[in-house]
């Protein structure tokens, strides 16, 4: 049985999820719980007090993978943005037609959560604006109440809502009520994952906002309890503590993907106390997919600086000894019509000891470039299970 970890955030692999789910036995997929923007993001803000994780990536991320269609279109549902007509349908949820089409055993687990968030609504002080609110995302939240915050106990029962095994999707901390600050190199702070990479006022957040950074990011910190912390007029970073279950998957793999995807995606997902030690000493190959398209949040950054970003939070002693990054790192594999200029940078990387892959890919212009996810899919298990 060949085992993986994927280190992404809700978006970054998935298109590439289906295929690797072809191609590989089990996969933990590991992602972060610092996201602020969209659904979650206001879901997050409600209920402040109750330190909330940010729910939209794991409810992403375990709707791409249910098998079952009827499941998966309830909670992937999404709420009118009229809020009248919202908070209407939330209110007589268990009478939608996409409702009335599930087993009778899964309605009943989904009134019982249902039961939890609502309780939750009427102790909070102002009512909640379900304008474009997630479905999916409401009742990941009252499973987070039922179990008195144990995200790895909620992500678990929503998984199993999803009829997928337990510990398919996890989060790399426990630690909640944390957000993301960017420092850029001229100075500028950007507070919160939703304004550093997506800026948006709605809860259905628009990841074409592709609008450049006013200078590179020089920079990415988590920070606990943000708001305290504006008060306080201190941005003092919090290292957030590994998930134990995430530790025992790196140990247990065959090898660990860092998935393309945003820097405020994979940093956070890597960064908690113990997983850059974890996979130090993982002996297994150790793959990061380079992204092949311009974002908001590569702007101004070379190919080495992007990786350097990544891997100085796997193991900060690269800074000072740049041939430690193969204790983390292995294998590259960029897309053969990226946007980085590569041409010095590959040199660079291979003469570390690092192998460099340029695989198939599609240029869209503008320069976006994207893998071809099958063929991707085919190469990474050539790499992990040569014959």
């Amino acid at each position: 049985m060949t085992k993986i970890v994927l280190f992404s955030g809700g978006d970054g692999a998935k298109s590439l999820v289906p295929y690797l789910n072809k191609k590989f036995d089990k996969i933990t997929h590991a992602i972060a719980n610092t996201d602020n923007g969209g659904s979650s993001g206001i879901i997050r803000s409600h209920f402040n007090n109750e330190a909330i994780i940010a729910v939209g990536d794991y409810r992403n991320r375990i709707l791409t993978l249910c098998p079952t269609p009827e499941i998966k279109a309830f909670l992937s549902l999404r709420l009118p943005s009229d809020l009248p007509t919202a908070a209407h349908i939330w209110k007589n949820i268990d009478q939608h037609k996409l409702f009335m089409n599930l087993p009778q055993k899964k309605q009943d687990l989904i009134r019982e959560n249902i039961q939890y968030i609502n309780q939750a609504f009427e102790n909070q002080p102002i009512p909640f604006n379900f304008q474009e609110a997630s479905v999916g995302n409401l009742i990941l939240t009252g499973l987070l109440f039922k179990s008195n915050q144990d995200s790895n106990q909620a992500i678990n029962a929503f998984a199993e809502l999803a009829d997928l095994p337990s510990d398919t999707v996890l989060p790399t901390s426990l630690d909640s009520n944390c957000d993301l600050v960017a420092t850029l190199q001229d100075g500028t702070v950007i507070l919160g994952q939703d304004m550093i990479s997506h800026p948006s006022d709605h809860a259905s957040v628009n990841k074409s906002n592709n609008s450049r950074l006013p200078s590179p990011i020089h920079q990415i910190i988590t920070v606990k309890n943000l708001n305290e912390s504006l008060k306080n007029h201190a941005m003092i970073p919090f290292t957030q503590q590994a998930n134990s279950r995430v530790i025992r998957a790196i140990r247990n793999a065959d090898a660990v993907v860092f998935s393309r995807g945003s820097l405020t995606s994979i940093i956070p997902a890597i960064s908690p106390k113990g997983i850059g030690e974890a996979i130090i000493q993982h002996q297994g190959k150790k793959i990061l997919l380079v992204n092949g398209s311009q974002d908001r949040e590569t702007t101004g950054l070379t190919l080495k600086s992007y990786i350097e970003k990544i891997v100085h939070n796997l193991d900060p002693e690269i800074k000072s000894d740049p041939n430690r990054i193969k204790s983390v790192l292995t294998h590259l594999i960029i897309p053969k019509d990226s946007f980085f200029d590569i041409s010095h940078d590959i040199d660079y990387f291979q003469t570390l000891g690092i192998t460099v892959i340029r695989a198939d890919s599609m240029s869209r212009g503008h320069g976006k470039a994207y893998f071809q996810d099958k063929k991707l899919s085919s190469l990474l298990k050539t790499l992990i299970e040569p014959t």
